[in-house]
């Protein structure tokens, strides 16, 4: 599909120093305070390894000339999530941030001075809109990330973890959680054949924007492949339902019960044995004979195989099943994207091309249409821990977007206004090249 281009460019401007590291990072997190003042981050220092070390949580000023103030700080974090800050929404000058207190991840409850107001026992991996519920799951049972032969050999031991870990619903005003669904309901649920699972784990935990439903990603491996389920369910954990299944990497709530997944109908290495070709049984040798590197992984095994399993944006009505195929095969493949609050946009990036640039698009849901926005190259100089997907996401009023790039050579946080006839151009007959182009 042709890029397309047509109104007033968008302005970027840098919301943090070049001083330190600075960065939203991953998920549907809203960084804005609910007033729009402020903007939730976390800041590493110049030369910083994470090792053991602390970063700081703070938020910018916007109407203090960006001033960048630190909260507090933390040890749970890392260089794609930072430390899973929140905003408590009925509790506008309050914020959640994860710590580990030995070795253990916590939810440390601040306000807007940095002040402690108490520690949650437990992490916080999602927030409902209304912010009494919250939500958190445990990472697989030790016998199973130890491998499959050891759970082979105890598997009551392996039954009996699965069974008292799961997904945790969390009463934020009393401080108390209760196991929603167990890993072992999970599996049964999906009917998973327990003899042959050699994997498990529950990833992306999402409320919707009404506060009604939680959406996650559950995914089995199998000795043919990975078979993943796109679930929802009420916040108490009943009427659960599969939106898609097969081949799922990320998804994203709209408004009304839309859903927005990359994904594809074709799961299971047998389905790439069978419609790969000899071109996917070429690559698969050559990636064994030199050892799987992570570099030929990235750029050749797992495009192709994305490609072969018809992995693309699809629309989906929670409840309903698919309503929209939104685009076609892309070139490159995307990562991380976020639904307009009004449901008629999605923000995509994609993948660095041969330049290391990444591109951030907008696609309109009604009929798939693409723009492009802008693209930011990473340089080469900056250390590859620096170096950063843009994670776009929406302001409340649609009018600018947030990201974090490195394409100043340190990773900053940055706004683009994005004009009210850019969103609502006719496509152009022709590709205009109307993108910022960022080379530091």
């Amino acid at each position: 599909m042709r890029d397309a281009m047509r109104g007033s460019p968008p302005e970027v401007r840098a919301l943090t120093g070049p001083d330190a590291d600075r960065f939203v990072g991953a998920g549907p997190r809203v960084p804005w305070a609910p007033s729009g003042r402020y903007v939730l981050a976390t800041e590493v220092p110049p030369d910083f390894l994470p090792l053991g070390g602390e970063a700081r949580v703070g938020i910018i000023d916007l109407g203090d000339g960006y001033r960048w103030r630190v909260l507090n700080t933390t040890t749970d974090w890392d260089w794609e999530g930072g430390a899973r800050a929140l905003w408590v929404p009925e509790s506008p000058d309050q914020i959640l941030c994860g710590f580990l207190r030995e070795g253990r991840p916590e939810t440390l409850h601040m306000d807007l001075s940095g002040a402690e107001l108490r520690i949650l026992p437990f992490p916080v991996h999602a927030l409902s809109p209304q912010g009494a519920r919250a939500f958190s799951v445990d990472p697989p049972p030790a016998d199973m990330i130890a491998g499959h032969r050891q759970r082979e050999q105890n598997p009551k031991r392996w039954i009996s973890a699965a069974a008292n870990t799961g997904i945790w619903s969390i009463d934020l005003p009393q401080a108390e959680r209760h196991l929603v669904f167990s890993h072992v309901d999970l599996l049964e649920w999906t009917g998973a054949e327990f003899g042959h699972v050699q994997g498990f784990w529950v990833e992306q935990l999402h409320v919707n924007p009404e506060g009604t439903r939680l959406g996650f990603l559950h995914h089995v491996s199998y000795a043919t492949g990975c078979h993943s389920h796109l679930i929802t369910c009420s916040l108490s954990g009943s009427r659960l339902y599969c939106v898609t299944r097969g081949a799922i990497e990320r998804f994203a709530w709209g408004p009304g019960g839309m859903v927005v997944a990359w994904c594809g109908p074709k799961v299971g290495r047998a389905t790439l044995e069978r419609q790969g070709g000899r071109v996917w049984r070429l690559v698969r040798r050559v990636n064994r004979l030199l050892g799987e590197p992570a570099w030929l992984l990235r750029l050749v095994v797992c495009p192709l195989a994305r490609r072969r399993l018809d992995m693309t944006y699809r629309l989906f009505r929670d409840g309903e099943g698919e309503r929209l195929a939104i685009t076609h095969r892309e070139e490159g493949w995307p990562q991380h994207f976020s639904v307009s609050p009004d449901g008629r946009f999605v923000l995509v990036e994609r993948s660095p091309d041969a330049s290391h640039r990444r591109a951030v698009y907008v696609l309109h849901t009604a009929n798939g249409q693409r723009k492009r926005l802008a693209q930011f190259v990473a340089p080469l100089s900056v250390p590859r821990r620096r170096r950063c997907v843009l994670f776009p996401r929406w302001r409340f009023d649609m009018k600018a977007i947030l990201i974090d790039s490195c394409h100043e050579g340190r990773r900053r946080i940055y706004e683009m206004d994005i004009a009210g006839d850019f969103l609502n151009a006719p496509p152009a007959e022709k590709d205009e090249l109307g993108s910022l182009l960022m080379d530091g």
